[in-house]
């Protein structure tokens, strides 16, 4: 994609430099346009289809996790936010705190997508089965929750 990037905006500039102003202006705006219409459309799609409100979401998580807890999960970082809460991301699948952080860090709050879990769980099958769901919210396409783990 760089490759075929470079070239195109080779001839682009080649384009440009014999064109008029007005032309330049043009070129300009359809390059412009071309680069940011599809994100913004994505994007403004996703927003219109989320059906909450990331701060309201943040303040919720913050009122349910205690001062000081340690909680975990790959939208942790971006649903704990507010809460005075340890954070931990974790990806098991790509390496990242894949340990056993029910363990050695404490966890016992885990945010993530409905039908996921963490990679400790199967290590602690009792704890994980005896977890409380406190909170759900749609995100984007999907569910993502709060679980309190005894």
């Amino acid at each position: 994609m760089a490759i075929l990037t470079a070239v195109g905006w080779g001839v682009i500039a080649e384009v440009v430099a014999r064109a008029s102003v007005q032309r330049r202006r043009a070129v300009a705006t359809l390059v412009t346009a071309g680069l940011v219409l599809p994100g913004v459309v994505l994007f403004a799609g996703w927003m219109l289809r989320t059906r909450s409100s990331l701060p309201g979401i943040q303040a919720e998580v913050a009122s349910i996790i205690p001062p000081g807890a340690a909680v975990e999960g790959i939208y942790a970082p971006l649903f704990a936010l507010r809460a005075p809460a340890i954070t931990l991301v974790s990806r098991p699948w790509a390496g990242i705190n894949n340990g056993d952080l029910y363990s050695v860090r404490d966890v016992r709050w885990y945010i993530g997508a409905t039908g996921t879990r963490p990679g400790w769980a199967a290590s602690h099958p009792n704890a994980w089965a005896a977890r409380q769901e406190r909170l759900c919210a749609p995100w984007g396409s999907t569910s993502v929750c709060t679980w309190q783990v005894p």
